[in-house]
């Protein structure tokens, strides 16, 4: 997985799909369980699909900003879908729309920005 993600369209475009992906799953309303816990505090409901679909879309933004920064050499790269998962499902956070937008850019841009240090190895392949 680390040879595919070194290509920078093959980056660009897994992110933007699973980034695409949360932002949809938040219309559906997949905002923090606590929120809509309370919201529906008589209902209990104990699947709540869009909020599924929206944590696992940033969990796989996680790994490809995780595996790209151990290519391009910036382990830290992993942190910026760390502020926007803050930024999406803490309640108060949320509240603020721009800024996972902008960290979302951050994260392409400084994935695209930043040459490949460490190539895989074509010899374990």
């Amino acid at each position: 997985m680390r040879k595919t993600l070194a290509n920078t369209r093959i980056f660009v475009s897994s992110y933007v799909i699973f980034m695409l992906l949360s932002y949809y799953s938040a219309h559906l309303g997949s905002q923090s369980p606590i929120v809509q816990g309370l919201d529906a505090a008589a209902d209990t409901h104990l699947f709540n699909f869009p909020f599924i679909l929206h944590l696992g879309a940033m969990l796989i933004l996680f790994w490809i900003c995780f595996v790209r920064g151990v290519i391009i050499g910036e382990k830290w790269l992993v942190f910026l879908p760390m502020v926007v998962f803050a930024f999406e499902f803490i309640p108060k956070l949320s509240a603020i729309p721009i800024v996972p937008s902008v960290y979302h850019l951050l994260a392409i841009v400084i994935g695209v920005a930043c040459p490949i240090i460490s190539v895989p190895d074509k010899s374990t392949s």
